[in-house]
């Protein structure tokens, strides 16, 4: 039962609003403080990677997505944005002005050190990963503004869940009770 409720949970509801909404802020961000055509890296090339980098790309911004190395071909990334081996995100880093993040890995993307040795760094960092992506000790540079997800569309995100997550409630509770009504007749069985 919990696997079957598991199932439908991830096959029945979809998570996809927030994305929409997390791209439009990005874009509306990106537009009072970095004007296009402003260089942008994105790094992750999920959902939400891709609804941003190609809202942005359409937006006339100068996008460039990592991808990861695949055996057979790799993902596909949103038209206009630039293709970067995901090993190459550091040296790409030092060509932009603004910075994405938003991979699903639990590990961090951008790390402190390895950040603080570029010649050239980016001013605008966007986390819109959770866990996070972006160390939050770059968010103390001087120069650079770091803002998370629950800064950027937190509110949003958090009402687009809610619905959701109702949706979620009601599958377990459909199971639960399922599986209350067979340990019932169970236990009577035993005891008989």
């Amino acid at each position: 039962n919990a696997i079957t409720a598991a199932k439908q949970s991830k096959s029945l509801v979809r998570f996809t609003s927030a994305g929409r909404s997390v791209a439009g802020r990005t874009l509306t961000l990106l537009q009072e403080k970095h004007p296009a055509p402003a260089r942008v890296l994105v790094i992750g090339n999920g959902e939400v990677g891709k609804m941003v980098a190609g809202t942005l790309a359409g937006a006339g911004y100068q996008v460039a997505m990592t991808v990861r190395s695949y055996r057979h071909g790799g993902p596909d990334i949103p038209d206009g944005v630039d293709r970067v081996p995901y090993s190459d995100r550091y040296r790409e880093m030092g060509k932009c002005e603004v910075l994405i993040s938003a991979t699903s890995s639990p590990h961090l993307t951008v790390e402190r050190d390895a950040f603080s040795e570029l010649p050239r760094i980016p001013v605008l960092l966007l986390d819109l990963a959770v866990p996070r992506d972006i160390d939050p000790a770059i968010g103390a540079f001087p120069g650079v503004t770091l803002v998370d997800i629950d800064t950027l569309a937190g509110e949003q995100v958090r009402e687009d869940h809610s619905r959701q997550l109702e949706e979620i409630d009601g599958i377990i509770a459909k199971y639960s009770r399922r599986y209350l009504s067979w340990r019932i007749r169970y236990e009577e069985l035993v005891e008989a």
